[in-house]
C-alpha cells in the first residue's frame, strides 16, 4: 500500500461499505482498508483475496479503532457508516459517530466521508422522532461544526430498493398473490445500494468539489403502484398493494 493512499471503509462486508470497496478496487487509484468485526469471517477472507487490507474492529467499541490500532492510522481517507439496525448501535448512533469521527481525526485523515440522513428531528420541528435519520444527521453537524478534517462529504442513501423484500416483504395471500403493504405515499424516492460505491469513489476522487456537502443518492421516484407494477414486470409474479395512511395509524397511538 506504499504507493498509493489508503482509504479506510468501515462496514467493508455490508451492503454500503461493500460497495464502496467494490467501487475502489475496480478503479485501482487508491489502496483500500476494510474494516469489519472478525476477519477470520468467509466474507473477510473473501476481499482480503482480492487485496483488501482487511482490520478488526467495532463501532461499539471505541478503542478498537483509537489511535495506534491500525484502522485510520496512516490512512488518506475514510468512508464511515454506522448501522441503527445493530442491535449495538440502536439507540447509539450518535455517539458512535462521534467517536468514529474523532479517532478519524487524531489519526489524520485528511479526506472523510461520513454516510448521513436528514434531520427529520428539525424538519419536523421536534414532532417527529425517527433516530435512524436524525443522529445521523447530527453525527454531520458535528463534524461540520467541531472538526477540521482537509475535506468532508455526506453521501445519504435513499430507501433501499432491496428493502421491500427484508423490511417489507411481501405476503402470499390463499390465491398465491403477493401483497406489499405500503404507505400511501405520492413517491418512494429508491437506490440500488450497489452504486453507493460509484457516488464515493466520485468524493474521493474530487474532494474539493463536493467539500462539506450533503450528497444525496437516488435512483428512481416512483408511485407504490409504479414500484407493484415492476415488481410484477420482473418476477413474473401476481402482485397487489395495500395502501395505508400513517397519519392515520399515528393518531391512533
Amino acid at each position: 500500500m506504499a504507493d498509493k493512499k489508503i482509504i479506510v471503509v468501515f462496514g467493508a462486508t455490508g451492503q454500503q461499505g461493500g460497495s464502496v470497496v467494490d467501487f475502489l478496487l475496480e478503479d485501482g487509484t487508491f489502496a483500500v482498508r476494510g474494516v469489519t468485526r472478525s476477519v477470520d469471517s468467509d466474507k473477510a477472507k473473501a476481499l482480503t483475496a482480492r487485496g483488501v487490507q482487511m482490520v478488526a474492529a467495532n463501532v461499539a467499541d471505541a478503542a478498537s479503532f483509537a489511535k495506534g490500532k491500525g484502522v485510520f492510522d496512516d490512512a488518506y481517507g475514510a468512508f464511515i457508516i454506522t448501522n441503527f439496525w445493530d442491535p449495538s448501535s440502536m439507540g447509539k448512533e450518535l455517539e458512535q459517530g462521534v467517536a468514529l469521527v474523532d479517532a478519524a481525526e487524531a489519526c489524520g485523515v485528511k479526506a472523510l466521508q461520513y454516510g448521513s440522513l436528514v434531520d427529520v428531528e428539525k424538519i419536523s420541528g421536534g414532532k417527529l422522532d425517527v433516530p435512524h435519520f436524525t443522529h445521523k444527521a447530527k453525527v454531520e453537524q458535528y463534524v461540520l461544526e467541531k472538526k477540521n478534517f482537509e475535506f468532508t462529504a455526506f453521501p445519504a442513501a435513499a430507501f433501499y430498493f432491496s428493502n421491500m423484500l427484508t423490511f417489507f416483504p411481501p405476503k402470499v395471500d390463499d390465491n398465491g398473490v403477493s401483497v406489499f403493504t405500503l404507505p400511501n405515499t405520492r413517491t418512494i424516492t429508491g437506490f440500488d445500494v450497489s452504486d453507493i460505491g460509484g457516488v464515493s469513489l466520485a468524493i474521493f476522487k474530487n474532494p474539493a468539489k463536493y467539500n462539506k456537502l450533503f450528497v444525496p443518492c437516488a435512483g428512481e421516484h416512483f408511485t407504490p403502484a409504479e414500484f407493484v407494477a415492476k415488481f410484477e414486470k420482473h418476477t413474473g409474479k401476481k402482485v397487489s398493494c395495500v395502501s395505508i395512511d400513517c397519519h392515520r395509524e399515528e393518531n391512533r397511538r
